[in-house]
């Protein structure tokens, strides 16, 4: 059985928790991606200034970093 947490740790990954300033990010996001989960993460990237790293080419045109994978 995998631990989580622990694999969280020793992969050195720091969660990121969502704030009411994230969610209310969303609703400032232009259309471009219909998933409520990716333009979650967008908003999280665009307010703690990180890159996103997906293989969904819907998220470029946002304006947040991102790599293409």
């Amino acid at each position: 059985m995998c631990n989580l947490p622990a694999s969280i740790r020793r992969a050195r990954f720091t969660p990121l928790a969502v704030s009411l300033e994230h969610t209310y990010g969303v609703s400032l996001l232009a259309k471009h991606h219909a998933d409520p989960f990716a333009r979650l993460l967008i908003s999280q990237a665009k307010f703690a200034g990180m890159t996103i790293v997906t293989s969904d080419r819907t998220m470029s045109p946002y304006d947040v970093p991102t790599m293409l994978i």
